[in-house]
């Protein structure tokens, strides 16, 4: 029981990483129309930058507030100079564009970081585990899971639901 219990856990943290990318995903193509095949690289490109922001200072929120600034540069630097380029040539373009930096950052990351797994020590809050259903579970993986279910909860109060704006403009014209 202990085992199911494990993978079960194991299961819901990776299906809310696996929301977060595809999330993010959806809303840049929802709102931009962008076409990003690289928006996965950045989420790795981000994990790295705070695998190393958190290695040097230690400090956790410092990390998990710069971090996602800095992707935010690269990534206004990538639209602004690339992507807005190959936009008015169609989605097929800017698939290949976005491919193209995702094999570019997947071998910067290799280049700067190697291709060893890195060795992480939680310190803090996220510190430790937790006696959850009979078993002992990392409290950082809960955490996780914590973030990709809020993250949802706020998406689904605050962005607009198309079904209804479809029901809308249906009933008026």
């Amino acid at each position: 029981m202990n085992v199911t219990t494990i993978f079960i856990l194991h299961g819901l943290v990776y299906a809310g990483l696996l929301f977060l990318v595809s999330s993010g995903l959806t809303l840049v193509f929802g709102m931009m129309n962008v076409l990003n095949f690289a928006h996965a690289s950045f989420y790795m490109l981000a994990a790295y930058f705070s695998y190393s922001l958190l290695t040097w200072t230690g400090n956790f929120w410092l990390s998990l507030a710069f971090c996602p600034f800095f992707l935010f540069v690269i990534g206004a630097v990538i639209e602004r100079f690339l992507l807005r380029r190959v936009h008015v040539l169609g989605h097929v373009h800017e698939l290949l564009l976005t491919f193209g930096i995702a094999f570019i950052i997947s071998e910067v990351v290799k280049w700067v970081w190697g291709t060893a797994p890195l060795p992480m020590e939680i310190k803090g809050f996220l510190d430790g585990n937790v006696n959850l259903f009979g078993v002992i579970y990392p409290t950082y993986r809960l955490f996780v899971l914590f973030c990709s279910i809020l993250i949802g909860l706020l998406m689904t109060v605050l962005l607009p639901q198309n079904s209804d704006r479809h029901h809308r403009s249906e009933r008026s014209g």
